[in-house]
């Protein structure tokens, strides 16, 4: 058994050894190894070479390192050391003879072709270098002038060499990025050699062959030439210079010339309006704001035609970025808690005076038989400006008021302590105050009927006619009962006060204002008797609600 073991383990041995003499790795020191080596040929990018090993069955490497690293190293065994962190050896590794070719190499440069053998970076046969340069370009004088215009986020150049003959590239690029890339040592040259592979590699990848990407990327004499959707506020360097070609390889032959630009706002998204007028009368009309996109806030304004101009819209902008800055400091009290929430687009999103997607309003303050216009002014979400004006001429004329003229006067007075709430059920609103009740009549053919108490020095006929009187007191018009049209203000005590009353025929059109002044008096009263009876007819006898118009102050 013993004699058995001894035997096993000798040809576990002998077995050991023939697989390591079939791998044939390399040995520290293995000095015999010889390369004959020839540098066939070159030129500006590339190496032929060929190598004839002593020994055919030895992995070897072939690389072609630039002589100002490959000088840089004390030792032959640090140079080596110091490539295989860089690079993968396994890439450039050979057996038996071999003819190849090496590319990707800079023009004009001095290199060393490095052939050895090695394990895990170390050296390990000795190291053989020759020595080769790979052609120089012939520079030639040109030079490029540029015309820039920039609209958003969008560039137009217009780039004319100075030698219409050439062959020429331009790229266009961050100016970050530009810095970043000459700092690790990348020529102006070798950077537009870069981007001009990179972009045939997008352009063939989107379906291009190679020589339509060149034809598109290449350009001769003076060139109109354009850029979209950049970075928004951005500093971009454009670089020019001519060029020619070594097979695939693009080669830069002229100083490269530079412009730099910032680009603005990004434009906002191209969204459609469209507003319908509808309802139109004799004093304004309702419209219809459709949007074909959610995202965009703007403000809606109507403008009578003959006054819209130039300055005219300015001055618009200019009171709408006013009131955007009022909203913002509302925005700022309403989020005092968390005022970093308070963005721009916030306070498009909340405020009531911008708007998004589609809108139905009302507009009045309108003469008679008058033109007017819409305008839509798109918000910029991201500062809070005006980005663009959507005009909408002719968008209606208002029509002649009906022919229906009421006339108002006052029925009666009354003392508001002694109502102390009996008839409105509010004392509070009446305390110490007098009560009109006026009633409106002569509105023959009316579908509606209004009246309102006020106290703005009569708003008399020539500074405030009948248009403007409707619209300066919306929101406050009393309808009135057609059958009992009595209507009850509170006002004070020996003060003048006016009362309005107008009328809407059957289609919805107004008619004139009628207008009456009063100045109450607490020797001419009535009994509240007599209140409640014009209350209960006009209202009737279960009315609890406090009317509008004694709520007007």
């Amino acid at each position: 058994m013993r004699r058995f073991s001894s035997l096993m383990s000798l040809l576990a041995v002998v077995a050991m050894m023939f697989v390591a003499c079939s791998e044939k790795n390399p040995t520290p020191g293995n000095s015999d190894l010889t390369f004959k080596v020839s540098v066939n040929s070159s030129d500006k990018s590339s190496v032929n070479f060929s190598v004839e090993p002593s020994d055919k069955s030895i992995d070897y490497v072939v690389y072609a390192c630039e002589n100002s690293k490959a000088l840089a190293y004390d030792t032959d065994a640090e140079l080596v050391a110091a490539l295989g962190e860089e690079v993968s050896f396994a890439d450039y590794t050979h057996r038996g003879d071999v003819t190849d070719v090496i590319t990707g190499l800079k023009i004009n440069t001095g290199y060393s072709l490095l052939v050895f053998t090695q394990q895990n970076n170390t050296l390990v046969s000795k190291l053989h270098k020759s020595s080769f340069r790979t052609a120089a370009v012939m520079y030639i004088d040109c030079n490029f002038n540029f015309k820039t215009t920039v609209e958003n986020t969008k560039v137009t150049l217009v780039i004319e060499p100075s030698n219409r003959d050439v062959n020429w590239y331009h790229c266009v690029m961050p100016q970050m990025a530009y810095v970043e890339l000459t700092s690790s040592d990348k020529s102006p040259e070798e950077i537009i050699a870069e981007n001009y592979v990179n972009t045939v590699a997008a352009l063939t990848a989107a379906g291009k062959s190679a020589e339509e990407a060149r034809e598109e990327l290449i350009m001769k004499n003076n060139r109109k030439v354009t850029h979209e959707n950049l970075e928004a506020l951005t500093e971009y360097i454009c670089l020019a210079a001519a060029v020619e070609f070594d097979g695939d390889d693009l080669y830069v032959k002229s100083e490269v010339s530079t412009t730099s630009f910032t680009t603005g706002e990004a434009p906002v998204e191209d969204g459609q309006f469209t507003m319908t007028a509808n309802k139109i009368t004799a004093y304004g009309f309702t419209f219809d704001i459709k949007a074909t996109s959610d995202e965009l806030y703007y403000y809606p304004t109507i403008a009578f035609s003959d006054a819209y101009d130039e300055d005219y819209e300015a001055s618009l902008i200019s009171q709408i970025h006013s009131q955007f800055e009022q909203q913002y400091q509302l925005m700022l009290i309403k989020y005092k808690d968390n005022p970093s929430m308070v963005t721009n687009e916030l306070v498009l999103k909340e405020s009531p005076i911008f708007f998004s997607g589609d809108k139905s309003m009302g507009v009045g303050n309108i003469p008679p038989q008058t033109e007017v216009m819409g305008a839509i002014f798109v918000m910029r979400a991201s500062t809070g400006l005006v980005a663009k004006v959507h005009r909408f001429d002719n968008l209606a004329t208002t029509i002649l008021p009906c022919d229906i003229n009421p006339t108002i006067e006052v029925v009666g007075t009354f003392s508001g302590d002694e109502e102390a709430g009996e008839v409105f059920g509010s004392a509070g609103a009446t305390a110490g105050r007098a009560i009109i009740v006026s009633k409106t009549s002569n509105y023959e053919g009316a579908s509606e009927v209004y009246a309102v108490l006020g106290t703005q020095g009569g708003l008399d006929a020539n500074n405030y006619p009948d248009w403007r009187a409707v619209w300066f007191f919306s929101g406050y018009w009393e309808t009135l009962n057609l059958e009992e049209p009595y209507c009850f203000h509170v006002c004070n005590w020996d003060e003048e006060a006016f009362l309005y009353a107008y009328a809407k025929d059957a289609n919805g059109v107004e008619g004139g204002v009628a207008r009456c002044a009063v100045t109450p008096s607490v020797l001419d009263t009535g009994t509240i008797e007599e209140l409640k009876e014009y209350y209960n007819k006009a209202k009737g006898p279960e009315a609890t609600a406090v009317p509008m118009s004694l709520v007007i102050k």
